[in-house]
């Protein structure tokens, strides 16, 4: 297990960079980023950790929509997680976000990414019992042992972590859909948010093939 700082004056002076936001992912897209299913722009690339402590070799990076998700939450796989759930259907599910576990690997064109590029850093605890963002280990709130869990946690941020990716100048602004005609504007102007800033779960499949994200529950 590793836990995970997102900013750099965060980060003890013995952990490593195991990461980075924005930048350039390891990893072949083709020519440009993938579609929203759900508004149609293309979803610019967020960020890459190194889950190898989970799965040996491999990669985890995001490509998150800025033009509709400001306030939304995405869509889980209707399997519960004490059953095999698909890569497949992990996929099927991404309309608004996507993820890639992956080896490293050459890429053919570079992505947009709006995010000012800065490492992520981690380090092993000394305690498994570690309360915020983390790779691998055990969930110690929801999604675990309790809902008997067969997926292997890759990441996890807690809502208290209030991650927040700085975004560059030039970029544009982060943008939600109105659910309801009296719904306020979304208003996060210098940075981008993951899911409303509630707290994510990113698990294996169970073929160890692809990820899929759930969220904390209300």
């Amino acid at each position: 297990m590793l836990k995970v700082f997102w900013q750099e004056p965060d980060a003890p002076r013995d952990s490593r960079i195991i990461g980075s936001c924005g930048g350039q992912p390891q990893l072949n897209v083709g020519d440009h980023c993938p579609a929203c299913l759900k508004c149609g722009a293309l979803m610019p690339y967020f960020f890459t950790v190194d889950v190898s402590d989970v799965l040996p070799g491999k990669l985890l990076s995001l490509f998150y929509c800025i033009s509709c998700t400001g306030n939304t939450v995405p869509e889980f796989p209707a399997t519960p997680v004490s059953s095999p759930i698909s890569g497949a259907e992990a996929q099927e599910v991404q309309k608004d976000y996507r993820l890639h576990l992956h080896s490293a690997e050459p890429r053919s064109a570079d992505v947009f990414s709006p995010l000012i590029h800065r490492p992520i850093f981690g380090k092993t605890p000394r305690s498994n019992r570690y309360q915020f963002s983390k790779i691998g280990g055990e969930p110690t709130k929801f999604w675990g042992a309790e809902d008997g869990n067969i997926h292997k946690l890759l990441l996890r941020i807690r809502e208290s972590d209030d991650v927040r990716l700085a975004r560059s100048s030039d970029s544009p602004k982060q943008s939600a859909y109105k659910l309801f005609d009296g719904d306020p504007d979304f208003i996060e102007q210098e940075h981008y948010i993951l899911v409303n800033g509630i707290p994510v779960y990113i698990f294996a499949t169970h073929d160890e093939q692809a990820a899929f994200l759930v969220t904390g529950r209300f």
